[in-house]
């Protein structure tokens, strides 16, 4: 069942349902007012779920003034009726959610569960690689060095632009996940050789405790950390993140309150001012601005924004500006005019459920299919020796690819934390035939692989 905020859910009810909303909370007023207290079950919490950090609790009830500012009042009918429960409202970034149970933050990954605020990304990252360290991209930090980089899903900001929409917009339900406790990246950040540890690909804030534990654990370590982050997090959690982390990298997406307003779904100052509490708190800084062509490319804004950068942090920052190079910026345009007129992005969703459904047949007759996750036309196939211990099988999902360019199939090498996922990624106009023939000779390779490794 899809999730329907509170603040939709009650706007739907204005006007016709006020009787019913203020009938609910006399009914709630004279239910409390009835002697005993109720007695409260135990959450029933996922693996990956942890208490969140930085939010209060908000006992008996709500008006307007809880969720609206006076300079952005609410127009909708319902606000003068107090809303009963128990809410609680988040700390860690901007947005400042207001939850009723049940419901998530702007970053899909916060939840209200019997009044207390719990995070369901802890120790599950979706993206887990062994990157440059310049393609953070850091320039200045440990040059020409690795970084064990990873991610989870979510993101408190909405950029139309995204390049990582597909974990960075979706809850942790929805996105291929590791387990990877803070202890288990440590070591595997070890045993690659990288010095350091990235916090990357998504927006790393909100995954702030899982971040943060394993920064602690990796200094340690003796190993380095660096976050790569747009800044929208207040400035006590940014605070405590610095003290535990080497090197930040801020997405300063542009220079005007209406393009972060409109584009980013956040707001320009507390990005701002987070630059600010990273430069006084005397962590390596460098500042990247990402040009997109009709959007953020006004030359008055750049020169503002470098200005600010030269006024508020003085000389000897990193800031760099990736500018879109005009023949690229005019071919991206284009083929996204093609990916319209031509309805790619509906093919994609059409045969990636063409995709799941022969997947998912084949994982009924092949246990050591562990699990399927598409999405889209994008996904991973991940393999393990014994479907009850999920021990992974790296061995055999390199003997699959092999097999499958035997056969005339290419896959890339195998990804994931242990060797053993592989990556599902036809092209946007494949039809169904092309789809059914490298269907088949997936099969084939798959039962062939098997074969050879008895």
């Amino acid at each position: 069942m899809k999730r329907v905020s509170r603040r939709t859910f009650l706007k739907g009810l204005a006007g016709v349902g006020l009787c019913a909303l203020g009938g609910a909370a006399a009914w709630a007023d004279w239910q409390r007012a009835g002697g005993e207290k109720p007695v409260e079950a135990e959450l029933a919490l996922p693996e990956h779920t942890r208490e969140a950090m930085y939010y209060t609790g908000i006992e008996g009830g709500l008006d307007c003034a809880s969720c609206h500012a006076p300079a952005e009042p609410s127009h909708t009918l319902y606000c003068h009726v107090p809303h009963q429960g128990r809410y609680v409202r988040c700390g860690l970034c901007p947005h400042r959610c207001v939850l009723a149970e049940g419901e998530r933050g702007t970053c899909r990954v916060r939840e209200n569960r019997g009044g207390k605020l719990y995070t369901f990304v802890y120790g599950n990252p979706c993206a887990v690689h062994v990157d440059p360290i310049e393609k953070k991209p850091f320039y200045h930090f440990l040059p020409g060095t690795a970084a064990f980089s990873l991610a989870t899903a979510g993101c408190n900001l909405r950029c139309q632009y995204c390049q990582n929409y597909t974990i960075s917009q979706q809850p942790p339900e929805e996105t291929p996940n590791y387990d990877a406790p803070p202890e288990a990246v440590v070591t595997a950040t070890a045993q690659s050789g990288a010095p350091s540890i990235a916090y990357t690909y998504s927006e790393p804030i909100v995954f702030y405790e899982y971040m943060l534990d394993t920064a602690r654990l990796a200094r340690r370590a003796g190993l380095r950390n660096v976050v790569i982050s747009a800044g929208y997090i207040n400035p006590e959690p940014l605070r405590e993140l610095c003290r535990a982390v080497d090197a930040i990298k801020i997405d300063l997406k542009g220079y005007n309150d209406d393009f972060y307003r409109q584009v980013c779904g956040g707001t320009l100052e507390p990005v701002l001012e987070a630059i600010r509490v990273i430069h006084d708190m005397g962590v390596h800084l460098e500042i990247v601005n990402l040009v997109v062509p009709t959007l953020n490319d006004d030359l008055a804004e750049l020169r503002a924004l470098v200005e600010w950068v030269m006024d508020a942090l003085g000389p000897g920052e990193m800031s760099s500006t990736n500018g879109g190079n005009p023949l690229s910026s005019a071919a991206a345009l284009a083929a996204i005019k093609i990916l319209e007129e031509e309805r790619l992005p509906e093919n994609a969703a059409k045969m990636g459920e063409f995709f799941k459904a022969r997947f998912k047949y084949m994982q009924q007759r092949v246990p050591q299919l562990g699990d399927v996750r598409i999405l889209g036309l994008m996904g991973g196939l991940e393999f393990v020796k014994d479907p009850e211990t999920r021990e992974p099988a790296p061995k055999l999902t390199r003997q699959i690819i092999y097999e499958c360019f035997q056969r005339g199939l290419i896959c890339i090498a195998p990804i994931g934390l242990y060797n053993n996922v592989i990556r599902v990624a036809p092209p946007l106009v494949i039809t169904e035939e092309q789809a059914n023939e490298t269907l088949d000779i997936f099969e084939q390779a798959l039962h062939a692989a098997l074969a050879g490794l008895e």
